[in-house]
């Protein structure tokens, strides 16, 4: 993966903006390619709405999302949020989740949808955030700040970060439909290594929230 794009992803994770153009060619490119090499997400103060474009070739639908939390807090990194989102993706099955990587603060998987045509992937992407949210909080003890019997109610209100808004994430995300079979392969490299980037662990398997939730198979005929 070329250097461009390491920069524009580390940017990102660590909370930072996206400047100058984000998908100008090299020398020996295409401008399209540029476009699918470099996340959709610099120069650009909100997220796209763009609907998934359709394929009249028989191409499959793959997409590369990023998932941030509300103000970017790092609350995901446990095993109840793991769980909460796993379980809402099986529920939420108009789109198939393939791998994933969570991070304390922001998501990265792919998907594809399960029915032709597909479904509409912001609703989506709205249906399976609000179930992981309510599971999240009820699996907390229903109240965001409720005590337990052995801490105080100021402990409790340390445990649970203040989250002004009760959804757990940002309303919109980053997407980019992926145009060809290598570039899955090419994007799970690099993002699977966020944690070692960050330096959460040593190796890319010691990270305990990451994974595959369905074989999502490339073809274009």
């Amino acid at each position: 993966m070329s250097k461009l794009t390491d920069n524009a992803l580390i940017a990102f994770d660590d909370g930072g903006t996206l400047g100058g153009s984000r998908s100008r060619a090299t020398e020996n490119e295409t401008q399209a390619d540029a476009r699918e090499r470099v996340p959709p997400l610099r120069g650009r103060k909100r997220p796209s709405k763009n609907s998934v474009l359709p394929t009249h070739d028989n191409r499959a639908i793959i997409l590369f999302v990023t998932v941030v939390t509300n103000l970017r807090q790092a609350v995901l990194d446990n095993k109840i949020a793991f769980d909460c989102i796993i379980d809402a993706w099986r529920k939420a099955d108009n789109w198939l989740v393939g791998r994933f990587v969570i991070m304390p603060d922001h998501i990265h998987f792919f998907c594809a949808p399960s029915t032709n045509p597909p479904s509409n992937f912001h609703r989506w992407m709205a249906y399976w955030k609000s179930i992981a949210t309510k599971e999240y909080w009820r699996m907390l003890g229903g109240s965001r700040s409720r005590a337990t019997e052995n801490e105080t109610q100021a402990d409790a209100r340390e445990r649970v970060p203040p989250v002004r808004n009760p959804s757990l994430f940002q309303r919109e995300c980053w997407d980019t439909q992926l145009r060809k079979g290598d570039s899955y392969a090419v994007k799970w490299e690099y993002v699977r290594n966020n944690p070692v980037r960050r330096g959460l662990v040593d190796n890319v398997d010691a990270w305990p929230y990451q994974g595959e939730m369905n074989v999502l198979e490339w073809h274009d005929r």
